[in-house]
């Protein structure tokens, strides 16, 4: 009802998408060039060296289904999820970072064949 996907990449990596029930990252075929790209546009606003980027995408169209003036449980979901992630990234002494962006323009591009999917967050995670 309320899905929050999170995918990740490394330096010059496809993306990798976090599967909940396996507990395990799942790489997304041929999304290395998107990754870069978007990567790159990370990187006009902090330096990311090596760490790992992180975006979130929501299916709102499942929130729309249960909810009136879904949009704003969408947004609040995703702040929530960046907020547990500096927390835990806080207690495993690594440094974190919420860009303050959602990536939608370049992540759009890979998905395009995923209308349901819109990007709502984008992190970055390092050692920093």
């Amino acid at each position: 009802m309320h899905p929050i996907h999170v995918l990740c990449c490394r330096e010059a990596d496809s993306w990798l998408r976090y599967e909940p029930s396996q507990h395990a990252l799942i790489e997304l075929p041929d999304s290395t060039s998107n990754a870069a790209a978007l990567r790159s546009t990370a990187g006009l606003l902090l330096e990311l060296g090596q760490g790992v980027l992180l975006s979130l995408l929501a299916e709102p169209g499942k929130t729309a289904a249960k909810y009136e003036n879904h949009e704003s449980l969408v947004w609040r979901d995703a702040g929530v999820v960046l907020g547990y992630m500096s927390v835990v990234a806080e207690a495993l002494e690594l440094a974190f970072c919420p860009l303050g962006i959602s990536g939608q323009a370049v992540i759009s591009d890979y998905f395009s064949d995923f209308a349901a999917l819109e990007a709502v967050g984008l992190a970055v995670l390092g050692t920093g």
